[in-house]
């Protein structure tokens, strides 16, 4: 399923990029389309890691029937993916606020420029709590190795509410980023039914 949907995806964002390069009005790529581009980079990557390790170590098995060096393998891997996860919401979020540049003109600008600055400090906040989580890195995945004889010694910040805050604000920035656009869809000179047309699309975009 994962390759397959990876598959899609890949093949949907050559097919957009290569229309916007050579077939637009504009004949270039803008910055949401580089960020995809950044983006489905990183994603490919991270869904190999996915399929062909995390999931072979021991992902979505009952962890006490794995071994310790599956334990490992898999908080190593998962380290990298959580990595990799962080770095692409922040994309997508940035290419969505950059399209939402493209199309809007006025004060809303200001806004949509404080959103990409809100994306780039947030993502990189947690990306640094995702890295340094545990200090030494190593005891990240270290700590599940339960049957080693000279374990890793270290300590870990509190996860769960690191965990919570984050899903907190990514759910906040989303919020915020379907609200930008549908306030701009009043003033459109369009017919009620188009409006309601445009905001149930940018609302899908968002979503």
């Amino acid at each position: 399923m994962t390759v397959s949907v990876t598959l899609v995806t890949i093949l949907v964002i050559m097919a957009r990029m290569l229309y916007m390069q050579f077939f637009s009005a504009r004949r270039h790529l803008n910055p949401e389309e580089w960020c995809i581009i950044v983006a489905a980079t990183i994603g490919l990557p991270s869904a190999c890691i996915n399929v062909f390790a995390l999931v072979p170590s021991g992902m979505s098995k009952d962890v006490w029937g794995l071994h310790p060096a599956g334990l490992v393998a898999t908080a190593r891997y998962f380290f990298i993916v959580s990595i990799t996860y962080v770095v692409l919401m922040m994309l997508v979020k940035l290419s969505l606020t950059f399209f939402y540049l493209s199309i809007f003109t006025g004060r809303i600008r200001y806004l949509l420029w404080a959103t990409i600055a809100f994306h780039v400090v947030t993502a990189t906040t947690y990306l640094l709590g995702v890295v340094f989580q545990c200090i030494p890195t190593a005891y990240t995945w270290e700590k599940s190795n339960f049957a080693s004889t000279n374990p890793v010694q270290g300590h870990c910040l509190d996860l769960n509410t690191a965990g919570w805050a984050n899903s907190a604000v990514s759910v906040a920035a989303d919020l915020w980023l379907l609200s930008l656009p549908l306030s701009q869809v009043h003033k459109l000179r369009l017919t009620w039914k188009k409006k309601v047309g445009a905001a149930l699309m940018f609302m899908t975009g968002t979503m």
